[in-house]
């Protein structure tokens, strides 16, 4: 559980609004009861809503997203490449050669071209989600490569869901220190709690796509979405 990396997490209060008094140690305190009391104290809901709160609001997130649209835009057109030119041709323009090479290899060299290595935190959150995002297919009932000969546009919506969600997941992972060991020592109770946060944001990213999708997927469309689940999540 959890990733190690150079960040401790967030640390101190930062300056607020006179109306929000929701700082890092208040997140932190409450995840911590969320965690310790099984879940009985608190929501993902609340959980994910007191992070935003100690983050400065959406606000903070929208003002760092121009990035963050373009790597999900890219993302997205590579996944539109399978279906329209196959997994070789793809990987060709993008100057990968497969030959040779397991469906793994690949994978990992079209992470180092979607997501180069970094040491800033929006491009190690943004990296780490899509290396959880393409290890999701493994997961599928499926199997990958049964998907990945029969790659279609639910698995482009499915995918972009995934990693959408899994970007807010790392941010949050990061910003509490990368993992939830500390807030509590029962590891079956962690992994639940884990899980139950990772699911609630995975529905808002889910409910909202569905909601709101378009038959081309631009980066105005994207843009839009994110801020959406953004107010959601903060709401």
């Amino acid at each position: 559980m959890g990733t190690s990396g150079p960040y401790k997490g967030q640390k101190g209060i930062l300056p607020r609004k006179k109306d929000d008094d929701i700082t890092w140690t208040v997140a932190k305190t409450f995840m911590s009861k969320y965690i310790t009391s099984g879940g009985n104290v608190g929501t993902p809901k609340t959980v994910v809503k007191n992070y935003f709160k100690a983050a400065n609001g959406s606000n903070s997130f929208l003002n760092q997203t121009k990035k963050i649209i373009s790597v999900i835009s890219d993302f997205n057109n590579i996944l539109g490449s399978f279906i329209e030119q196959g997994l070789e041709k793809t990987f060709e323009e993008l100057g990968i050669s497969i030959v040779d090479k397991d469906i793994n290899e690949a994978f990992s060299m079209l992470i180092n071209v979607i997501c180069p290595e970094s040491s800033t935190k929006n491009d190690i959150a943004l990296r780490l989600a899509i290396i959880n995002t393409l290890d999701s297919l493994s997961n599928l009932d499926e199997g990958i490569e049964k998907i990945l000969n029969n790659f279609d546009s639910s698995h482009v919506d499915l995918l972009i869901e995934i990693f959408i969600s899994e970007i807010f997941w790392q941010n949050i992972m990061i910003d509490y220190g990368f993992s939830f060991e500390k807030y509590g020592e029962d590891t079956g109770q962690l992994v639940l709690r884990e899980k139950e946060i990772q699911d609630y944001i995975y529905t808002v990213v889910s409910l909202e796509y569905d909601k709101n999708k378009q038959a081309t997927l631009s980066e105005k469309n994207i843009a839009e979405l994110y801020k959406k689940v953004l107010i959601i999540m903060e709401d």
